[in-house]
Formats: C-alpha cells, sequence, structure tokens
C-alpha cells in the first residue's frame, strides 16, 4: 500500500517501475510486484491535469512470489497438470484442489477432478528465511456436454435452436458453431438459434468450445441430420432498363425435394400493392422512373415459404416531341418539322429530311409516310415520336363498266375508281344520288340514252379528274300469248303468241306439257288446267314474259262417281270418292245411310284425292253391307258450281 500526499492535487499518477503505470483520485493505491526485486516507484501530483513536482520511494520486493500454469489432458480433459512458477525460496509448497480432494505438496502436480463444476484452486508457497508467504489462485472448470436439437426436417429460413447440455460453467468460454452447412460463428452462449440458409441433409453439426489457451478444445456433435427442405427461388430479368421498355420475367423456381411441389406464388412489381399469383407473370412495363424491388413470394406442400427480391433500375427517357403531330401536302411540296427534345436527335426516313441531327428540318416526301425523330439521353435511353404526313398524289377517274347498256325498267350501279375522293355527277336526271360513288341510275320508259360526268376531287384540293360513263336504253322485246282458253278434257291445243321483230329466243314453261320449250309455237293435249308461260328474249339481251290459261271444260261427263266400293283392306276400291276432270275444288261430300243418318261428310276438298272419300267408317265402327245415299258439290274452274246425288253399294 502506497500513500501520497500534495496540496490541492486533485488526482496522482503512479509509475512503479514494472512497466505498471496507474492514476487515481485517492492519495492511496496498492500494488502487487510480479518479480523479486528493487524498484524504484514514482508518483506524480497533478491539478486539473496540470503536473506537480514528483515523489519517489525506493521499495525492494523479498520473499517469495507464487504462480503457476496449468493444461488440461485432450485425451481426459479432467486431468490437469499443474506448474510451479513461484519466484524466491520455496521452502514449503501446498496445493489445495478445491474438490475435496487430499492437498498436495510437491513442485508440481497432476489432478483429475470430477465430471462437472467449477473448482478454485491454490497454490500457497511459504519463505522460512524472510517468513513471507504467498497464495496464488485459479478456477478450473470441468463438464461432460452435449449438444441437442429437436429438428429432424425443417424449411429454409426457418429458425433452428441448438443447445450445449451440461456446459461449462466457465465466463470466458466460447463456442464455435458448425451446423446447417452456414460458415462458422463464434459466440459466448450455449444456445444457439440459427436461421437456416441452406438446402441439404446435414449431419455433420457440431460445435467447438473453448475455455481458454489452458484447455483443449471441446467437439460436441449432434446425433442424427436435419433435412432443410423448401422451395428453391430463382427467376431473371433485366436489371437495368429505360423507362418503357417491357420486361420478360423468367420464372426457374422449383422444389429442393422434387415431390415438395409449390403450390402458390406471389408477385410484387414495387409499383403497385396489389399481388400477381400467376407462376410465368406476363411481360411488366413500368410508367415512371425509379428503383423498383420485383418480388416473389412462394409455398410448397409443407408450407414451406421462401421469397427472392432482385432490384430493376428504370432509367428515364429523354423528352422529344416533333410538331406538327400530322400535316397534308400535296405531292411535290415541301414541309417543315420542328422537334423539342433532350439529349441528341436523329430524323429517320433521313431520304425524306434535309438534316438527320437538326432540331427543325425540310421534309419532301414522295408519298404518305412516318417520319421519326429519335431522342438519346445522357444516361443512354432513347424516346421516338412521330409525324405522319399524307401525302395527295395524282390520279386518273375511270369508269368500272362503259357503256352500261339497260333494258326497260332495269336498273344499275355506275361505278367509279379510285375511291375515297369527292365525287359529283351530272346531269342529276335518272340517277339516285349525284354526290356518291356508286349511284343507281333505272331506265324508265321515258328514259332516253345519256351521258354521265364524273368529276372527282381529293379532299385536298390538290388534283382532280373526271370521266364519262354513257347510259344506253336497249330495246325490249313484245310478246302476247293471247287469251285463255277451255277445252274439252284430253282435246289437243296449239298456242301462236305474236312476237315483236326483235326476238331471238323462247322459253316456254311447263316444259313437260309442250312439244317444244324453246319454238315460237307450241302444241300438245290438254289433260289438266295450265298456265302457260313464254319468255323471250330480244337481240339486245332485254326480257319480257305472258301468259296464257288453258282451262278444262266443267260437265258432268267429266265426273266419275263408283256405284260400289269394297273396303276390305286389300287397296283395291277401298275408298269411295269421285274422279274429276275441270273441278277446281270439291265443295263438300255427305253420305246418308238408309235411315238418313249422316255416315260421312267434307268439306273444302282437293279433287281426286282420296284423303277426301269414305272408307266405309263412323267413328271408328264398320258400317254394314247395304245401298248408301250420297250428294256432292263441285267447284268449277270457271267459278260455276253444280251438285251429283245418287247412291252407292258398300260390298264386303
Amino acid at each position: 500500500l502506497f500513500t501520497a500526499s500534495a496540496v490541492n492535487a486533485t488526482d496522482y499518477l503512479w509509475d512503479f517501475n514494472d512497466g505498471t503505470i496507474d492514476s487515481t483520485s485517492q492519495n492511496q493505491i496498492s500494488h502487487k510486484f510480479t518479480s523479486l526485486g528493487t524498484y524504484n516507484v514514482t508518483v506524480t501530483p497533478r491539478f486539473n491535469g496540470c503536473a506537480g513536482l514528483p515523489g519517489m520511494v525506493t521499495v525492494t520486493i523479498e520473499g517469495v512470489i507464487t504462480s503457476f500454469t496449468y493444461t488440461n489432458s485432450c485425451s481426459n480433459k479432467r486431468t490437469f497438470t499443474f506448474t510451479n512458477t513461484t519466484q524466491g525460496n520455496q521452502s514449503a509448497i501446498l496445493w489445495n484442489f478445491g474438490d475435496g480432494s487430499p492437498t498436495a505438496s510437491t513442485t508440481n502436480v497432476t489432478h483429475t477432478y470430477p465430471a462437472t463444476g467449477s473448482f478454485v484452486t491454490t497454490l500457497t508457497v511459504t519463505d522460512n528465511i524472510t517468513g513471507c508467504s504467498d497464495a496464488f489462485s485459479e478456477t478450473i472448470y470441468s463438464a461432460t456436454p452435449g449438444l441437442l436439437n429437436p429438428d429432424v426436417a425443417i424449411c429454409r429460413n426457418d429458425s433452428s435452436t441448438f443447445t450445449v447440455s451440461n456446459p461449462y460453467n466457465n465466463p470466458a468460454t466460447t463456442y464455435e458453431w458448425h451446423v446447417l452447412g452456414l460458415p462458422p460463428v463464434v459466440n459466448s452462449s450455449s444456445i444457439y438459434k440459427v436461421q437456416a440458409g441452406v438446402f441439404g441433409v446435414f449431419s455433420n453439426n457440431f460445435v467447438i468450445i473453448d475455455n481458454g489457451p489452458s484447455y483443449c478444445r471441446d467437439s460436441i456433435f449432434k446425433p442424427g441430420s436435419i433435412l432443410v427442405r423448401g422451395p428453391n427461388l430463382s427467376f431473371s430479368l433485366a436489371t437495368d432498363i429505360c423507362l418503357g421498355t417491357a420486361i420478360s420475367i423468367t420464372n426457374s423456381s422449383s422444389p429442393y425435394i422434387a415431390a415438395d411441389s409449390i403450390r402458390l406464388y406471389y408477385w410484387n412489381y414495387g409499383n403497385s400493392a396489389a399481388n400477381d399469383t400467376t407462376a410465368n407473370p406476363p411481360p411488366i412495363t413500368y410508367t415512371a422512373p425509379g428503383t423498383y424491388n420485383v418480388k416473389l413470394f412462394a409455398r410448397d406442400i409443407n408450407g414451406c415459404v421462401d421469397s427472392l427480391v432482385r432490384q430493376v433500375l428504370v432509367r428515364p427517357v429523354p423528352f422529344n416531341r416533333i410538331l406538327p403531330r400530322r400535316d397534308t401536302l400535296c405531292l411535290g411540296q415541301s414541309d417543315t418539322l420542328r422537334v423539342f427534345h433532350e439529349g441528341t436527335i436523329l430524323w429517320s426516313p433521313a431520304s425524306v429530311v434535309n438534316c438527320a441531327t437538326c432540331d427543325t428540318v425540310l421534309v419532301t416526301p414522295t408519298m404518305s409516310q412516318w417520319v421519326y425523330a429519335t431522342a438519346t439521353g445522357s444516361n443512354g435511353c432513347t424516346t421516338r415520336d412521330s409525324s405522319y404526313l399524307l401525302v395527295f398524289s395524282p390520279f386518273v377517274a375511270s369508269p368500272a363498266v362503259n357503256p352500261v347498256l339497260l333494258c326497260v325498267g332495269d336498273s344499275a350501279i355506275l361505278s367509279i375508281s379510285p375511291p375515297g375522293k369527292r365525287i359529283t355527277w351530272t346531269p342529276a336526271a335518272g340517277l339516285s344520288s349525284t354526290t356518291t360513288y356508286n349511284p343507281r341510275v333505272i331506265a324508265s320508259p321515258g328514259f332516253t340514252n345519256t351521258t354521265y360526268t364524273a368529276m372527282l376531287t381529293d379532299s385536298v384540293g390538290c388534283f382532280s379528274s373526271s370521266t364519262n360513263v354513257n347510259v344506253i336504253k336497249q330495246s325490249s322485246p313484245v310478246v302476247n300469248a293471247g287469251p285463255d282458253r277451255t277445252l274439252s278434257y284430253g282435246d289437243p291445243f296449239t298456242i301462236s303468241p305474236t312476237y315483236s321483230s326483235n326476238v331471238v329466243s323462247y322459253m316456254w314453261t311447263p316444259t313437260a306439257a309442250v312439244n317444244c320449250n324453246n319454238c315460237p309455237v307450241v302444241t300438245g293435249n290438254l289433260f289438266v288446267r295450265t298456265v302457260f308461260a313464254i319468255k323471250v328474249t330480244s337481240d339486245s339481251g332485254c326480257v319480257s314474259t305472258d301468259t296464257i290459261v288453258l282451262r278444262i271444260e266443267c260437265v258432268e261427263g267429266n265426273i266419275y262417281i263408283p256405284t260400289a266400293f269394297t273396303p276390305n283392306g286389300d287397296n283395291v276400291n277401298d275408298v269411295f270418292y269421285p274422279i274429276t276432270r275441270g273441278v277446281e275444288k270439291i265443295k263438300s261430300i255427305r253420305i246418308y245411310n238408309r235411315y238418313g243418318k249422316l255416315v260421312h261428310e267434307k268439306v273444302d276438298g282437293i279433287p281426286n284425292n282420296k284423303s277426301f272419300g269414305w272408307n266405309g267408317m263412323l267413328q271408328g265402327v264398320r258400317q254394314e253391307t247395304g245401298a248408301y245415299v250420297y250428294v256432292m258439290e263441285f267447284l268449277c274452274e270457271q267459278g260455276e258450281t253444280f251438285f251429283k246425288k245418287g247412291s252407292v253399294v258398300l260390298l264386303r
């Protein structure tokens, strides 16, 4: 113990001449010398950092200074060898191991400690010559540690906790962790919570325990293995783009274990809070420059989740604007275009501008086309603007058909090319419109041959052209088939129409009822009322038609009514009905039995049709054999009516 005294001193600086310098605000200080010998101890008083006059005292250290070193056996870490490094005369030596075992008095000793615990081991040395005695102590630690972890399989990015059981009670102990394929980590805790970051099956999980330089390092292994599984996320995309460029994302993610299929994907592109759930997202286009985080989140069938983020830099594009946006020119004219832009400019196509890199250019296009100006900014991004130049070229008007030949009553469309122009027709007589491309002209009976002129002008008045269309009325044929006639059934007939001199062809219908379908005069025999039509064509292609009706005279002699019928189902004479000639309609048939009861009635029937007759049944009941009375009313083709009465015999 050293004591110093100085007026107004606020602290003291001590130099013990053994390599130790210390300061204290008190005037007393304790110091233990580690070596025997004589030392000049100096103390300097200071007032608020200002040094005063130093003082010195000479100290002689004699007797003993006790110390020892130790190491443990790597083959049995509870066994330690102690080496006595005491200075001075050692008259008596005493080792106390702190574990309740007997003491030892040899210079150097080897001792085995219990399996677990912390033991204060003390060496006391006495010098009988000087009567001095000194003691030195160290705490020895022993343990039987193990490494525990409850996990067998975990998802990547999940946490897993490793615990050293029965650890050393040494506050200086450090732990070097080698787990789950991750780089080694050194810390001072016997519990290590780690996030799994590598896929795989890890069977070599261990911790190296270091109690200091006097101890052998202890390697503790975890039994069994741990599987780290989950979605193995991977996608690629362009990470440095210009605004307006579409980014294609290629998703190459897969499960680490093939059977652990990925069930859910979430994409977020950094430009919206919304998530996209498709596995392969569509191309993405950003609307503003900036830095965007493209994030992929996925979950597999085990519930393992993972995420991956890649950053995209979207660079701004330079301002670029052409004026005018659209213009109209006649062929051969020039136009001036101006571009307002950032960076450098390049016009295209170069063949139509007088300067490819100027802000203002003169363009002389030979056809309608787009002209482009591409601006390039200092960051290399480009933007393109355009102007459309509509060029009107000369044209020649021409009709689709000329002349146009029309028969009386016919019409035609007058067609002119090229389309898309303003058009005016003259004269207006006979036309459906004078300002449309396809007016209709009608050859009325009073129509005369006319030459129509079509004047075409483009919409801006650059060029015009006219053309003529001649519309010629063709001569029409005249045909008169003669008056309608009434003939007896089966009589021969001849039809001799009168024709105009310009008729060149004939066509009769129905063709089966005449001896020649393309003759001017036809003959035949009349078995049914027939409407004959004659169609003639003139030498100019015009057509006319006329008809003639030949009827069969309506007399009782042309009506046959059977006197008996046999409705026995043999398909011969099973139905009673009249056979007529020249009758247009059977207005009614009524049949009565001998008691005057009506057994069959039908009205407004087609002649010569079995369905209109009687099959010998009444309300599904077969009628008895015998005579029945009928009354029939007929309508002739000429319009008159007459009745027939009589009887018929039903035979079975």
